[in-house]
C-alpha cells in the first residue's frame, strides 16, 4: 500500500473537534486534505522525500537481483552449456530466488517502518496546527478528504482549511530549524590574574 493511502486512513483520527453549541445551530465543518499539505509544503515534501529514498533504495536492490536472475536464465538457455554448468546455474537460480523472497520481506518491513515513522511524525506535527485552527474557527468537525469518497465537493471550500493548515505548517517548520541552530550564548572565560 502506498504511503499516501495509508496517510489518509491514519489521519481519520483527526476528524472531530467538538465545541458546545446549541442543537439548532448549523454545523460548522471543514475539509482537511493531508496529501495537499504534504505535497505543497517544504516540510511535507521533505517527509515524502525521506520515505521515497527508502522505497527507491529497496526498489533498486530488487531490480538488480531480478537482473541477476535474468542473466542466469540467459546463460541456462545457451546452446553451448554442458550439464554440469546447467546444474550449477540452477542452484544459483534457486539460491537467488530464496534471496529475492527474503529481500522482498525485508523491503516490505523497512518500507513499512519508514512509512509509519513519517506518518507518526507528520501527525504529531500537524495535529496541534489543525486543532488550533479548528478552535479559532469554532469548528465542530473536520472531514478528512479521500478521492472518490465525496459525491459533491466544493474545491474552494475544501482547500480553505487545508491551505491555512499548510501555511502554518510551513511557518512552524521554518521556525524550528532557526531555533535549533541558534547557539546559546557562551560565557566568557574567566581571566587569570
Amino acid at each position: 500500500m502506498k504511503f499516501r493511502t495509508l496517510l489518509f486512513v491514519s489521519l481519520v483520527s483527526l476528524i472531530t473537534v467538538a465545541q458546545e453549541i446549541p442543537s439548532d445551530a448549523t454545523p460548522r465543518l471543514a475539509m482537511f486534505i493531508p496529501q495537499q499539505v504534504l505535497q505543497s509544503t517544504t516540510r511535507g515534501k521533505k517527509l515524502l522525500s525521506e520515505f521515497q529514498v527508502v522505497e527507491k533504495n529497496w526498489s533498486d536492490k530488487m531490480e538488480a537481483k531480478q537482473k541477476e536472475g535474468q542473466d542466469l536464465q540467459k546463460q541456462l538457455t545457451s546452446a553451448s552449456i554442458d550439464d554440469a554448468a546447467k546444474e550449477k546455474i540452477n542452484r544459483q537460480l534457486r539460491d537467488l530466488e530464496f534471496d529475492f523472497k527474503k529481500m522482498q520481506e525485508d523491503a516490505q518491513a523497512e518500507v513499512g517502518k519508514a512509512q509509519q515513522k513519517i506518518q507518526v511524525q507528520f501527525n504529531n506535527e500537524i495535529t496541534p496546527i489543525v486543532e488550533t485552527i479548528a478552535k479559532e474557527r469554532k469548528l465542530q468537525m473536520i472531514l478528512n478528504y479521500q478521492q472518490g469518497l465525496y459525491t459533491i465537493f466544493d474545491t474552494a471550500w475544501g482547500l480553505d482549511f487545508t491551505n491555512e493548515v499548510a501555511k502554518r505548517y510551513d511557518a512552524a517548520s521554518a521556525d524550528k530549524p532557526a531555533a535549533a541552530k541558534t547557539p546559546a550564548p557562551a560565557s566568557a572565560p574567566a581571566k587569570k590574574k
